[in-house]
């Protein structure tokens, strides 16, 4: 004789259950980071402390996508890959000068749709002549375009923290991977802090963008060191290692306006 097969009803589940609790796992994200060792400073990165973009070289592309309130002006970069375009921000380093260049000196468009239709043409018919596998990166305003083929993006990176006060911060960070113009200094200042050392140090000529940096190394036998100053903090003391680098960085401050 067969057994009758018998109904469970769901009030009847145990809610402790493996099935029950994968079934109400909530959906949600979480930002991760992977540590990596850096022995030489990227020439193009963004300080993950501050978000400031940094570059030690001249040769970069600062992906801002700007729009006005009107949607008139605009200026931003997209990647280009399998015949599609996708917005893109951040900071990059091209490896070879660019491989097209177009600029009317005049507005060619006051739509940012039909600009990324007329790029998108741009790209179509350069493809046609030169054979390209890979991803290409467009620069581009109301004016024209800058089409780079080989280049690398620059990494969100938090180096070791030395300092901070209000939005300032003070990394460890590793040595310079080419040399740099460079001046030899005691006080440094970004916005309302200042850095007063006992002793010069030497500071290299970089490229901050989204607020202000500074890139220090402390070329002495000895530590170094100083007071960080500020009128809207309390002064904090700081020590430099002997033969070490260290980034200062601002982010732009807030533009607060009046209401009435």
């Amino acid at each position: 004789m067969s057994e009758t097969p018998q109904v469970v009803n769901q009030g009847d589940i145990n809610p402790n259950s493996q099935d029950e609790i994968y079934n109400r796992l909530s959906e949600y994200n979480v930002i991760g980071t992977i540590e990596r060792i850096y022995d030489t400073l990227p020439k193009v990165f963004i300080d993950g402390h501050s978000l400031v973009k940094i570059s030690l070289t001249d040769r970069f592309v600062d992906c801002a996508n700007y729009i006005s309130r009107t949607g008139l002006t605009f200026e931003g970069c997209i990647l280009y890959r399998n015949s599609e375009l996708r917005d893109t921000r951040g900071i990059y380093y091209p490896l070879n000068a660019p491989i097209y260049y177009f600029n009317t000196g005049r507005k060619i468009s006051r739509d940012i749709d039909e600009m990324k239709q007329i790029i998108l043409g741009h790209l179509k018919g350069l493809t046609n002549h030169i054979k390209l596998n890979g991803t290409l990166l467009i620069s581009y305003n109301n004016y024209g375009m800058t089409v780079y083929y080989r280049f690398a993006k620059g990494r969100i990176i938090k180096f070791p923290l030395t300092l901070e006060q209000g939005h300032l911060i003070i990394s460890w960070v590793p040595r310079v991977p080419m040399e740099l113009p460079y001046e030899k200094v005691s006080n440094i200042s970004i916005y309302n802090h200042t850095i007063e050392l006992e002793k010069e140090v030497v500071k290299f000529k970089i490229t901050a963008l989204a607020g202000d940096a500074q890139l220090i190394y402390n070329h002495n036998d000895v530590h170094v060191r100083g007071i960080v100053k500020s009128p809207d903090h309390e002064h904090k003391e700081i020590e430099l290692m002997h033969g070490s680098f260290y980034l200062v960085t601002h982010r732009r401050p807030i533009e607060r306006k009046n209401v009435d």
